[in-house]
């Protein structure tokens, strides 16, 4: 069976799974900018944030609709396919100030933090709060909780500039102040305002150098360095449903349960891909904002090197050099109930504090600096099965890209890959086999012998064996174009297949057989070895079998999809499942059947990478531009983009623990978009974005997905 792919992905499908119509894009990408915005893959230079820069904060309404402030233009609503001004009275604080915070309550009301105090929009209206009830004039941070009580922090006018005016609470009746002349609290000037899941206040005092701070309602407690917190620098703060607390600090990203944290550091904790990224910054990062998923996934907002992920210790980087980023400076993460994660862009102005912002007309300072607007993402496979685990190319702590083969052996996994050598996987574990010496520029497939013998072929360098993690040289490459397939015949004479015809193994040497030897073409694709001892192989032009004693043609009289055969399988009751160019074949040694095409799927002709049919004779299909198929006889499902895959699929097997491997890749068709001199600014835009996802989408997925 052929094993011939470059991009990988394991997979264990549900087969619940329902049928998937159609296709969806591997990422969704949203852009909303000053001048055009990015929705569904279209620009729209009239739909926009009205020519203003400097978002400042993003707000999710119960109904699901997300608000974005503006400094300088006011309210934008969107509401999954258009963007509306909010229209406010002259009179509004949100009008009169600069918006710099928001937040939503269960009642839809929406609070407001400005440059002139706060502001609250209910039922239409908006009423001002001043700074005469909240003790307030800027409000920098919101944040509510369940029970829609709500916490505010920010400044008051000092003597000559502003200073920090502690943290206001409002229970639904009236406003308390909570400053270092009435309270506990360890500073007058607290951000980055989070509640965890026991509605208890985090927040970070001073100027990110006295650790974190906790509110119970009664009183604070400050964590710090030597009671509780390796560091005092804190950064940012972030929790998600565990109700764990995250806290990013320039070093790395400690892990607090509310009373001690341990340091995870980003130049060892996380990646070795990270490790090496951050030998250039001396191990810190300049980390400006934090979120982290339900499923545990970190996110981090940096200053000028956009944004990273850190999953299954894997590392994701996205810029705006290889991706649709607005600006590599994101100072507000924001993750809204459909996992979508929205990336403000800018940067803390740190002057701001110490020079009062001025009604609009006279302003010169700005919360914010180094604007882009705000840019939306959320990445491939999103899927909810918990039977489902993915990685890729950006996350794995291993490249996956450039696997040609999966087998099993020995009860693991093991790849054969063009960038990362031999890799064997096991429950979730990465261990890789690699030599410059042996590596040259690649491997390509591996055959595991009845005897355990390991094969392996290289693009340079022939064929080698493994054995106890040492390579060792066997034979030089018998065909220029390299070998495709491997396997023993029943006298236990090894073959190979390759673009250059059938060679056997004489000796010492290879004996190649091409058309001269009665062959239909030199290019072969696919060699097995079938149940009864006879070894087929899939040529460019037909199939042959060889008995042990001659090749002969098979089917030459049948009106195959197509001749150009990619894959031979063999099923539990002794059939084999041809894949071609153009669809799939049945032959039980008698007959041959064409399977019908999935036209409910709008796939007509099909090229078929691969094959394997389990035990219960489902065949699963890889194909090379519908994702993996799954064929029970009557019924055909799709499992592509929503189930994490990428459209080509170029392998796939069932290991002994009922698990499907499969190994996809990101079809490209080569060549560029064409600018055309009639196409418009808009669609040349949308080309180049369009361009930037591509980028920032993983070339391989690899799935693990219990049957």
């Amino acid at each position: 069976m052929r094993k011939y792919c470059i991009l990988f992905a394991l997979l264990l499908v549900s087969l619940a799974q329902p049928a998937i119509a159609g296709y969806q894009p591997i990422s969704l990408w949203m852009l909303f900018a000053g001048d055009y915005s990015y929705i569904d893959n279209v620009v729209n230079r009239k739909v926009n944030l009205g020519g203003g820069q400097a978002v400042t904060a993003v707000a999710e309404q119960a109904n699901g609709n997300m608000v974005i402030a503006v400094a300088d233009k006011g309210l934008f609503v969107f509401d999954g396919k258009s963007l509306q001004l909010l229209k406010m009275p002259d009179e509004s604080f949100a009008a009169m100030g600069d918006i710099i915070s928001l937040a939503c309550d269960s009642k839809n009301i929406l609070w407001i933090g400005t440059t002139k105090g706060l502001a609250k929009y209910e039922g239409g209206t908006f009423t001002n709060i001043p700074g005469t009830e909240t003790n307030l004039q800027v409000i920098t941070d919101i944040v509510i909780t369940a029970s829609d009580k709500v916490y505010i922090s920010g400044m008051a006018m000092g003597d000559k500039a502003f200073v920090g005016g502690g943290v206001s609470f409002y229970n639904g009746t009236g406003w308390a102040t909570y400053h270092k002349g009435n309270s506990d609290i360890p500073d007058n000037l607290m951000s980055d305002l989070t509640i965890d899941n026991n509605g208890y206040l985090w927040a970070i005092p001073g100027k990110h150098d006295m650790g974190v701070a906790r509110f119970d309602g009664k009183g604070w407690k400050q964590y710090a360095a030597g009671s509780g917190l390796p560091i005092n620098n804190i950064d940012a703060i972030a929790t998600n449903s565990s109700g764990k607390l995250w806290l990013g600090t320039p070093k790395g990203i400690i892990a607090f349960d509310g009373t001690s944290g341990e340091l995870r550091p980003f130049n060892n904790g996380f990646s070795p891909r990270l490790s090496n990224f951050m030998n250039t910054s001396n191990g810190t990062l300049d980390l400006q904002s934090l979120a982290v998923e339900n499923n545990g996934t970190i996110w981090v907002g940096t200053q000028n090197r956009g944004v990273m992920s850190f999953a299954n210790g894997g590392l994701k980087v996205l810029d705006n050099g290889n991706s649709p980023l607005l600006n590599n400076s994101i100072y507000k993460m924001y993750i809204d109930k459909s996992g979508r994660k929205w990336f403000i862009s800018g940067t803390r102005n740190p002057m701001f504090a110490t020079s009062a912002p001025l009604d609009k007309k006279n302003r010169h300072t700005y919360y914010t600096e180094s604007f882009g607007g705000v840019t939306v993402y959320r990445e491939h496979g999103m899927v909810n099965n918990p039977k489902w685990k993915l990685y890729d190319s950006t996350t794995s702590t291993h490249d996956i890209d450039g696997i040609y083969s999966i087998r099993e052996h020995k009860g693991d996994i093991w790849f054969t890959s063009t960038v990362d050598g031999l890799v064997t996987y096991k429950n979730g574990t990465f261990t890789n086999y690699k030599t410059d010496k042996v590596l040259h520029n690649g491997f390509t497939d591996m055959y595991v012998a009845p005897d355990n013998k390991v094969f392996i072929s290289a693009t340079i360098g022939g064929l080698k064996t493994f054995d106890n993690g040492t390579f060792t040289d066997f034979a030089k490459s018998p065909n220029m174009g390299g070998i495709t397939g491997i396997t023993y015949d029943k006298s236990n004479v090894l073959w190979v297949a390759g673009q250059g015809g059938l060679s056997k193994r004489v000796g010492d040497d290879w004996e190649t057989l091409k058309k001269k030897d009665g062959l239909p073409s030199i290019i072969f694709y696919c060699i097995m070895k079938d149940s009864k001892g006879v070894v087929w192989a899939g040529s460019a032009k037909g199939l042959v079998k060889y008995d042990g004693a001659a090749w002969t043609e098979v089917g030459a009289d049948f009106d195959f999809p197509s001749n150009d055969f990619q894959s031979i399988t063999e099923d539990s009751k002794g059939r084999l499942w041809l894949g071609s160019n153009k669809g799939i074949a049945i032959y039980d040694g008698t007959t041959f059947t064409a399977i019908p095409n999935a036209d409910a799927l709008n796939i007509k002709k099909f090229r078929v990478n691969d094959i394997f049919v389990d035990k219960n004779n489902i065949a699963w299909v890889a194909t090379d531009s519908y994702g993996l198929l799954r064929y029970d006889g009557t019924t055909w499902t799709q499992y592509g983009y929503k189930n994490g895959l990428q459209e080509k699929i170029t392998a796939v097997t069932m290991g002994a623990d009922g698990k499907l491997y499969v190994a996809s890749e990101y079809q490209s068709f080569g060549g560029s978009d064409i600018n055309l001199p009639n196409q418009s600014a808009e669609e040349m835009q949308r080309q180049e974005i369009a361009r930037k996802v591509k980028l920032a989408d993983p070339k391989s997925v690899f799935a693990v997905i219990e049957l």
